[in-house]
């Protein structure tokens, strides 16, 4: 048995990294009993699979509450646990305490490195965050990262050891590409919904917008590129998805006749598939941008920064990605035109081989078989 410990609530999914959290319960359980701690305020979720014990309270305190030090360990010994994941380092004194106190082997679950994308975002205690995040995972018996630039970050400032580090990225469901008649019909549901014409290109950019690094990219698409593109002589429509999106900004689309605002919308998979274009101009947050990821994997092309594709590598994703260098708006809108005017492209069959999920986190298991 292999317990999962979410420090905060994963449904309903709103968000990339609950998403992450989610489809990799979901495919682990596959190969192992997955048991989930998590907050007691979360919505119940029906995940077959995945037993769900409600403990941490909702409030910040529970980041260093002691009694659940003891809580986790009384569980631990009575169901005979093997492992225990701690999704983000933030819990890691606890998962620490339990490694040295209980049977159990200690796995840290790293969506980012949490010290750096704070520093990116102007947070002062970035470096006593560093100190800390370092000792996790050195301590820990496993380090499962989201991307190859994360893990070598660890090893080399945090002095992790390299066996004790493994690659477990963020993942798509689909095993393939769609065919070309589910991509059709997915963009004519997309125009009658948002009233698009035939003659204009779909730009899809998608977030939450409660992240700054997601808010200061629509702001790069109002200001930046879009004002750029109207000069192409190409007609389209960018359709900005995701919820939380402020009002100044909401005014900023309802001017713009190129922009829709869609707000949070619940088949995000039908908005992928049926786009002409994914607009990545993402510059800070750290980690692996998921959307980016799942675009991909629908088939459809990408115009993304270098920072926001950090983790999918180019020759996974073949003539699908395009990427320019951070802030260059110019090239980027260049890129975009080149792309909108371009014959497309397929996804190469590589690139389902290293992001569906099947295939992660069977990657994953093997790894804590190995390190039981």
């Amino acid at each position: 048995m292999i317990f999962i410990v979410t420090p905060y609530r994963v449904f309903p999914v709103r968000k990339g990294g609950q998403k992450f959290i989610a489809l990799f319960m979901r495919y682990f359980a596959r190969h192992s009993q997955l048991v989930r701690i998590t907050v007691r305020d979360e919505a119940e979720s029906d995940w077959a699979g995945v037993r769900r014990i409600p403990m941490f309270s909702s409030t910040v305190l529970r980041y260093i509450n002691p009694i659940y030090v003891f809580r986790m360990a009384s569980l631990i010994r009575k169901n005979k646990a093997t492992h225990i994941i701690f999704e983000h380092p933030y819990m890691g004194w606890m998962g620490l305490l339990l490694k040295w106190f209980t049977p159990v082997k200690l796995v840290i679950q790293s969506h980012n490195i949490e010290a750096t994308r704070w520093k990116s975002l102007g947070k002062w205690w970035w470096p006593i965050l560093s100190v800390y995040e370092g000792v996790v995972h050195r301590w820990a018996d496993m380090n499962f990262f989201v991307q190859a630039a994360d893990r070598d970050f660890a090893i080399q400032r945090y002095r992790v050891k390299p066996e004790k580090t493994a690659v477990v990225t963020y993942g798509i469901e689909n095993s393939g590409a769609p065919t070309a008649e589910e991509k059709s019909a997915a963009a004519r549901q997309l125009r009658k919904t948002f009233k698009i014409p035939e003659s204009a290109k779909i730009l899809l950019f998608t977030g939450s917008f409660g992240y700054k690094p997601n808010l200061d990219a629509v702001k790069t698409i109002l200001e930046n590129i879009e004002p750029a593109l109207r000069t192409s002589g190409t007609e389209y429509r960018i359709l900005i998805c995701g919820g939380g999106l402020p009002e100044d900004r909401q005014k900023q689309v309802r001017e713009n006749p190129n922009v829709i605002y869609a707000g949070f919308v619940d088949d995000i998979d039908r908005v992928f598939k049926g786009a002409d274009l994914f607009l990545n101009p993402v510059v800070d947050g750290g980690g692996i941008k998921t959307k980016l990821v799942e675009a991909l994997g629908w088939n459809t092309p990408a115009v993304s920064t270098a920072s926001g594709s950090i983790g999918v590598d180019p020759e996974d994703a073949g003539a699908l990605l395009k990427i320019v260098e951070d802030e260059n708006w110019n090239g980027f809108v260049c890129k975009i035109v080149e792309t909108m005017g371009a014959r497309p492209n397929a996804i190469p069959p590589r690139y389902y081989q290293r992001f569906y999920w099947g295939n992660i986190t069977a990657e994953a298991a093997a790894v804590l078989e190995k390190y039981a």
